[in-house]
């Protein structure tokens, strides 16, 4: 291993790389506010055409003809950097400085090489598992913490990018990262490729649940006065890959466990103030076929039956489809107030009062109203004006299966008409007042 070689590999412990970037064509639509996409890598191998020679002008250079030095140390692998030498190029240096092995290039333009470019080749299969298989890694780092106080944070990797940029496309972040299916996957005759993941991120506790805390991935954001430009804690787009073409992905987030044996607290918790709303599905856009397709139209919130929505932190107010009688019960303070029936009804559990404070279009309409005894009292008591329905003789000789005791207002007559042993009865009034 030359000296060029090993510096790579000890750099490999703490540098963290950047796959280059190139624009691409956007649709009105896609330049919106919240159309915000990372620019889509370049498909084609970006590998410089390298030679190895003793000659000392074709040594480890990138297609843009900038040469790699190593400060006061000779190797055939790449320039030795003289003495009084002005780096004019782009040109990239490594070199020890307070214990740190670095990298430099001060002279950089958008859309540059990067200064570190790895190329790892995946190309021979394991015929045979025995278990033992390691993860295949193009670039490893491996941190270990020994049994001690530690006052300050300490990242096993560290990326900072500072920007002042404006203009332009208007996107800057720490870390771009993608990973890309091509286009000839399928091209072998296997049928569907394994699992793809842009990053995959994972903690695990050893010590058997005791350990400490575990946050696999924390999202901070630090800002000062009001959002006037946009600020969104965690952004999750999903676009076509092809304009022309439609694309659906079938779930846009996804939360759960492998198995019966771990469980949540709660599966999505917040905890703060805010100004708009808990929950904002008002962009949410159901795919219906029409303005009242209520039956087949797509549910904004889906909840299986049997779950409640609770409206207290005591759990005693609620709303719940029992799945035992298809009814969707309603509990407050923990006590029953209404089974909702398609088969039953509407059973009500306390009283039910309407009053000059209860306002339902001045109105409260009742095809068929069925008042059970009450366990204390069979009186009903009425607080407001009855009118009876009105209909003519002809009308209320046609009602299909009288009920005894239904009273009607028979308007032909002007007098109240009531059902007893299966014939209708006028009712005799009094002197008018």
């Amino acid at each position: 291993m030359n000296l060029f070689q090993r510096g790579l590999w000890y750099i490999s412990t703490f540098v963290f790389f950047f796959a280059p970037q190139r624009d691409f064509a956007q649709t009105e639509t896609q330049k919106s506010k919240t159309q915000i996409f990372r620019p889509l890598p370049k498909m084609e191998s970006t590998r410089p055409k390298t030679t190895f020679d003793n000659s000392g002008d074709t040594d480890i250079q990138s297609h843009n003809r900038s040469k790699t030095w190593a400060l006061n140390k000779k190797n055939e692998s790449y320039y030795v950097l003289p003495s009084n030498t002005d780096l004019s190029k782009s040109d990239t240096t490594i070199f020890n400085k307070d214990g740190e092995l670095r990298l430099q290039r001060d002279k950089n333009r958008q859309m540059d090489n990067p200064i570190v470019h790895i190329d790892y080749e995946i190309n021979e299969p394991i015929v045979k598992r025995d278990g033992n298989e390691n993860d295949l890694n193009a670039l490893k780092v491996e941190c270990n913490q020994e049994k001690m106080i530690t006052f300050q944070p300490i990242h096993c990797e560290n990326v900072l990018y500072v920007q002042r940029g404006y203009g332009g496309y208007g996107l800057g972040a720490a870390a771009n990262i993608f990973s890309i299916r091509p286009p000839d996957a399928l091209s072998d005759g296997h049928g569907p490729r394994n699992m793809l993941h842009a990053l995959d991120l994972g903690v695990i506790d050893q010590t058997g649940g005791n350990g400490g805390p575990l946050y696999p991935m924390e999202l901070d954001m630090y800002a000062d006065g009001d959002d006037v430009n946009q600020r969104i804690l965690e952004m999750i787009l999903f676009q076509n890959y092809t304009p022309s073409k439609k694309a659906k992905a079938s779930v846009g987030l996804l939360v759960g466990v492998n198995n019966d044996n771990s469980r949540f607290g709660s599966i999505v918790q917040f905890d703060g103030h805010f100004d708009h709303a808990g929950i904002d599905l008002v962009g949410a856009k159901p795919n219906c076929i029409n303005d009242h397709d209520e039956l087949t139209c797509p549910a904004s919130i889906y909840l299986r039956s049997g779950a409640k929505i609770s409206f207290s932190a005591e759990n005693d107010t609620f709303q719940y489809m029992n799945p035992f009688n298809e009814s969707l019960t309603t509990f407050v303070s923990k006590r029953k107030i209404s089974e909702e029936n398609a088969k039953v009804g509407v059973h009500y559990y306390a009283p039910l009062i309407i009053d000059e404070s209860t306002k339902i279009n001045n109105d409260l309409y009742v095809k068929n109203l069925h008042i059970s005894k009450n366990i204390e009292s069979e009186t009903i008591y009425v607080g407001s004006i009855i009118v009876l329905p009105s209909k003519n003789i002809k009308e209320i000789k046609n009602i299909k299966e009288p009920k005894e005791g239904m009273i009607i207002n028979e308007y032909d007559n002007h007098v109240p008409v009531v059902f007893e042993n299966g014939r209708w009865y006028q009712l005799k009034l009094g002197s008018p007042i």
